[in-house]
């Protein structure tokens, strides 16, 4: 803003009184611009497992104690390190109430590295700031392969000679709207130690959603048969298994 300061003398014994100065005196005009300020982030890299969140802290450095900032401060989320669009989050505009101003949750859908940048939009007692390097080692979130578990289920159980049985194997710790991919594969052993050779497989059956479904199985002789199962994990989940020998299901 524009302050215009106007000054008078009193006068004393041996001088009159004088001003006060004229209010539009040009010798007398100070203007007041904004105080450049820069924009940062808190942190160093951080490392994720698929399905957890993450957030931002982006900080003002430059601002006067007792003018506290407002505007907005933008954030938007990149996956790949040239910060090319489009974003995988935002722009999503925060408002500013103080040096430091917390990003949304961001909740990654896929694997990977992301990168946060931010831009402060100034506002009549600050400039604006910003964008940050997308390249900011600060700014950098690896998101990695989720752990999943794998349990199995054989029906029926009990069968007759010439009779048919299959598995389902059924992964656990998917993370909603993210399905697997990869393989299921299904070994069957006529032990309860599981040792070679296998009566049946390794079969490998494509991920594509929590249960998969082995073959199905016809044994030519009378015992007790044993299923071991193993997921090969994809881009997005760990493997898991194999599954113990022995597991009554």
């Amino acid at each position: 803003g524009r302050d215009d300061p106007v000054a008078s003398y009193s006068g004393d014994t041996n001088y009159p009184a004088t001003g006060p100065t004229g209010c539009a005196d040009g010798a007398e005009k100070v203007v007041v611009q904004p105080k450049p300020v820069t924009g940062g982030t808190n942190g160093s890299e951080r490392t994720n497992q698929l399905g957890d969140t993450f957030q931002d802290t982006a900080t003002l450095s430059g601002v006067i104690a007792g003018t506290a900032p407002s505007g907005t401060m933008t954030f938007r989320v990149y996956k790949n390190d040239s910060c090319t669009a489009p974003a995988a989050f935002g722009p999503d505009p925060v408002n500013v109430t103080g040096a430091d101003t917390l990003s949304p949750a961001y909740r990654p859908t896929s694997t990977g590295t992301y990168w946060v940048v931010v831009s402060y939009s100034g506002d009549s007692n600050y400039t604006s700031a910003g964008p940050t390097g997308c390249a900011d080692g600060a700014e950098k979130v690896v998101v990695q392969p989720k752990t999943v578990t794998v349990a199995t289920n054989v029906s029926p159980k009990t069968v007759q000679l010439g009779d048919t049985f299959q598995d389902t194997a059924t992964l656990s710790g998917l993370i909603a709207g993210t399905a697997p991919s990869g393989t299921m594969t299904f070994t069957v052993y006529k032990n309860d130690s599981c040792t070679l050779p296998a009566t049946f497989g390794p079969t490998g059956v494509s991920v594509t959603g929590a249960d998969t479904l082995s073959p199905v199985y016809t044994p030519s002789s009378t015992g007790t048969y044993w299923v071991v199962v193993s997921y090969s994990g994809d881009a997005n989940y760990t493997s898991a298994g194999p599954t113990g020998c022995a597991d009554g299901a």
